[in-house]
C-alpha cells in the first residue's frame, strides 16, 4: 500500500534534463516514484511513451509509475506489464459533470473494471512459471495430444509407413512426435483400422 510518504513526480511536460533536476532535488524522499505522463487530453496511443517507462527504470533505479491520460485500458495495463507500481487515472462520477477533465475520465463502473484489469496484469507480471514443469497439463496433454494409430487394417509382419498410419486423439499411446521411430517397423500381430499402436506391437 502506498502512503502519504510517497513522493510522485509527474513527467508530463518535462524533458530529461528537467526530470533529472527534480529527481536530484527530491532524492532524499522516503519513497520517490517518477511517473511517466503525456499531458494531452485525451492522450492518443502513439503519444503514451511506454519506452520512457523503461528508460526511467534504468536511469533512476527507482520504482516507476504511470499517469494515464488515455481513454481506454490498454495503456495502463501495458504500463503495469512493463513494471509500473502505480497507475494514476482520472475519475469522475459522470462524464457530463463540469470541468475539463470530466469528459476524459472514467466513471465508477468502468474505473472498477480498470482497477481489476490492472491487478490481474500485475499478478501475471509477477507470477513466473517454469516452462518445463508440465505437471498442471498432464490431463490436458492426454486429451488433446495425438497418438499413432493405424489408418487401415494391417497384417502381421507388415511394415509401417506414411500410408498405413495416422495421428488421432487421445494422446495416451505412442506420441505422434515419435512417428519417425515407428516408420519402418514391422508389426508382430494383425491390427485393425484406427487401432492404437503400442511399442509391444512392433518388432
Amino acid at each position: 500500500m502506498h502512503t502519504s510518504k510517497n513522493v510522485y513526480i509527474s513527467s508530463g511536460m518535462s524533458n530529461w534534463t528537467e526530470l533529472d533536476r527534480a529527481i536530484n532535488i527530491l532524492n532524499n524522499a522516503p519513497k520517490l516514484i517518477p511517473m511517466q505522463c503525456s499531458s494531452e487530453y485525451p492522450c492518443q496511443p502513439n503519444r503514451v511513451g511506454l519506452n520512457v517507462i523503461q528508460e526511467m527504470m534504468k536511469r533512476y533505479n527507482l520504482p516507476v509509475g504511470f499517469s494515464d491520460h488515455t481513454l481506454g485500458f490498454a495503456a495502463g495495463i501495458s504500463a503495469v506489464a512493463l513494471g509500473c507500481v502505480v497507475v494514476e487515472k482520472h475519475f469522475t462520477f459522470s462524464k457530463l459533470m463540469y470541468g475539463s477533465d470530466a469528459a476524459n475520465s472514467m466513471e465508477p463502473e468502468e474505473f472498477e473494471k480498470f482497477c481489476f484489469a490492472l491487478k490481474e496484469a500485475a499478478i501475471m507480471r509477477d507470477s513466473e512459471i517454469d516452462k518445463d514443469d508440465l505437471s498442471k497439463y498432464v490431463h490436458m496433454k492426454k486429451i488433446f495430444e495425438k497418438s499413432i494409430v493405424t489408418s487401415q487394417n494391417i497384417k502381421k509382419g507388415e511394415i509401417l509407413c506414411n500410408d498405413n498410419i495416422a495421428f488421432k486423439k487421445p494422446g495416451d499411446g505412442i506420441s505422434a512426435s515419435f512417428f519417425k521411430d515407428v516408420i519402418g517397423k514391422k508389426t508382430n500381430k494383425d491390427l485393425m483400422k484406427n487401432e492404437k499402436i503400442s511399442w509391444e506391437d512392433l518388432i
